[in-house]
C-alpha cells in the first residue's frame, strides 16, 4: 500500500473507476447512427407500400373498365354502336382508342362480322403510373 500523499497513512488512493468521455460520445454516435438507418429503412418501406397500393388500384380500375367493355360489347351487332357504362372512382381518368378509330372511351361502333376491333384502354391517377390493357372485340 501507498500511503496518500497528504492524508493519513492508513489511507490508499483508489484509482478511478468509469467511462471516459470519449468513450460515452462514441457509444452515443454509434447508437445514433443506428436509429438513423432504422427510421430511414421505415420510410423507404412506408413509401414503397403507397406506391404499390396505388399501382393496385389503378390496375383494379382499369380491369374494372376492360369488363364494362366486355358487357357493352357481349352482344355486337356488326356496325351498331355500343357505350360503355362505368363511371371511374374520383381522381381516375379513363381514356381509349380503337386500331381503327371506330372508339373514343366511351363509345364505339362495333366492327364488321370479319374484322376485330383492338381496343386500347386506360386509366390514369394522380401519383401513380397509368395501366392500360387491350381487349380485341368482333362481331359474334
Amino acid at each position: 500500500m501507498r500511503p496518500c500523499p497528504g492524508g493519513s497513512a492508513g489511507m490508499t488512493k483508489m484509482r478511478d473507476r468509469g467511462e471516459s468521455l470519449i468513450e460515452v460520445v462514441i457509444t452515443i454516435m454509434i447508437i445514433s447512427v443506428a436509429v438513423a438507418a432504422l427510421v430511414a429503412s421505415l420510410a423507404s418501406a412506408s413509401r414503397s407500400s403507397l406506391s404499390h397500393r396505388r399501382a393496385q388500384d389503378t390496375d383494379v380500375v382499369v380491369r374494372d373498365y376492360a369488363e364494362a367493355m366486355k358487357l357493352s360489347t357481349s352482344a355486337c351487332v356488326a356496325a351498331a354502336p355500343y357505350s360503355l357504362a362505368y363511371t371511374p372512382p374520383s381522381g381516375y381518368t379513363l381514356t381509349g382508342s380503337a386500331d381503327d378509330g371506330l372508339f373514343d372511351g366511351r363509345s364505339g361502333i362495333c366492327p364488321a362480322v370479319s374484322t376485330v376491333q383492338v381496343v386500347t384502354l386506360s386509366v390514369e391517377a394522380n401519383g401513380s403510373a397509368p395501366a392500360s390493357i387491350q381487349l380485341a372485340v368482333r362481331t359474334p
